[in-house]
């Protein structure tokens, strides 16, 4: 006999997979070594939310009407993760929910702005690189190569990612230096209640 909530509970299950599956590409090297994102958090928090919003994309645009609840799901579990996380660092109980509100306003602009990019990417790939530099590279350009990679990934991770509701997703691969990673992350993660 099903237990109340149990469906639910798997959605939310999927979610904090898909969360963590955009956390584990977050701490890839490649990132922060050779395309010359910052290595600290607001660096991290900019390369998760461009996976985040990547998988909110898809999720929207391939699960149409159904994808709604999943993406918001996602949203939910990132930021109730984000929250932890904030507390750890040790902010204090006061300023949580100012921090809360602007990382939030900050993901929803970073993924409004990157699915107007990507729908446009074929048209005018300048507006991705405008977005990249302004979200991912804080208004530094890195350089053309770097800046040239950033935007082959996230064309690529936008053509090219899995995405199941159970829970599965898997980035495609980065190649660094013509050398195709060797691990690919993938996440099928439970939550723990």
């Amino acid at each position: 006999m099903p237990i109340f909530g149990t469906k639910r509970k798997r959605k939310l299950q999927a979610a904090h997979a898909l969360y963590i599956a955009a956390l584990d590409r977050t701490l890839h090297p490649v990132f922060y070594a050779a395309w010359g994102v910052p290595d600290d958090f607001t660096g991290r928090f900019d390369v998760l939310c461009l996976h985040a919003a990547l998988l909110w994309r898809h999720l929207k645009e391939q699960q149409g009407r159904a994808g709604k609840r999943p993406a918001q799901d996602l949203f939910d579990v990132m930021f109730r993760e984000m929250e932890q996380t904030l507390r750890q660092r040790g902010v204090g109980d006061l300023s949580v929910p100012k921090h809360m509100k602007r990382m939030m306003r900050g993901f929803r602009g970073r993924a409004l702005a990157l699915d107007s990019a990507l729908c446009a990417s074929e048209s005018n790939p300048e507006r991705l690189q405008k977005i990249l530099v302004r979200n991912l590279f804080r208004g530094k350009n890195p350089g053309a190569g770097a800046l040239e990679k950033a935007c082959e990934y996230v064309n690529l991770c936008d053509r090219k990612t899995v995405l199941n509701l159970d829970g599965t997703s898997v980035f495609p691969e980065i190649e660094e230096d013509g050398q195709k990673e060797k691990r690919i992350p993938a996440a099928k993660a439970r939550m723990v209640a």
